[in-house]
């Protein structure tokens, strides 16, 4: 599991209040600063683009209350982390900014994969792309777009149902339901999908719903009749 530190920040002071658990992922000792007080240097040091971070989390904490932002360290035992940060802001009745609250996630396993994935899918000649429950590709890969004859950035954002024969649509609907009656973890089902030539191509489709991400991972083959 993920480590999770809280932390404070006093706007005046420019200095910080840390949790053992911070401490813990930035690989600080924690007994060199009493009751977790760290002055701001010591946590611009860590950071790989100090300047950058700091304004970026500055112009944050101006226009907004609650806010989040992601970062990453300078190496810390040969690693560099990555960062996820959700931030709250305490302001006077002058609406000037007296402390930030937070808490600062360790996500750099997550990152990782993610990473590791995006290699496989960027470079992975199986036709793979990724729906949102919203029914718009989020991602598709180079050897499915290639296939179509579209470049990657014509099919993001756009609406997959779009692409799809007309009298597929409802049956890949029914199929769709019928695949969640029957309590199956993979979609798979059938339909004809149009080229940038306008040629419809019949494709055999096997989908797993990731219901956290709010996203469709779907194989693409092609059906040769």
């Amino acid at each position: 599991m993920s480590k999770m530190g809280s932390w404070s920040f006093d706007m005046r002071k420019r200095q910080g209040i840390w949790s053992d658990e911070c401490f813990s992922i930035f690989g600080i000792d924690g007994s060199e600063y009493p009751n977790g007080e760290v002055p701001e240097s010591v946590w611009l040091g860590i950071l790989e683009d100090p300047e950058e971070i700091q304004k970026r989390s500055d112009e944050l904490a101006e226009t907004s209350d609650y806010y989040e932002f992601e970062f990453k360290t300078a190496p810390i035992d040969g690693v560099v982390k990555h960062i996820h940060s959700y931030c709250e802001v305490e302001r006077g009745n002058d609406g000037q900014i007296l402390t930030v609250f937070g808490t600062d996630q360790d996500i750099t396993e997550r990152k990782q994969a993610e990473n590791e994935r995006d290699l496989f899918f960027q470079y992975s000649t199986e036709m793979l792309f990724i729906i949102g429950f919203d029914r718009k590709f989020k991602q598709v890969n180079p050897a499915f777009a290639k296939t179509f004859g579209w470049k990657e950035e014509e099919l993001i954002d756009k609406y997959y149902l779009d692409f799809v024969h007309i009298d597929d649509k409802n049956s890949l609907k029914k199929d769709a339901e019928e695949s969640k009656k029957a309590g199956k973890e993979v979609l798979e089902y059938e339909i004809r999908f149009r080229d940038s030539h306008g040629v419809y191509h019949r494709l055999s489709l096997s989908g797993i719903p990731i219901i956290d991400k709010q996203m469709t991972f779907t194989i693409a083959r092609v059906v040769y009749e």
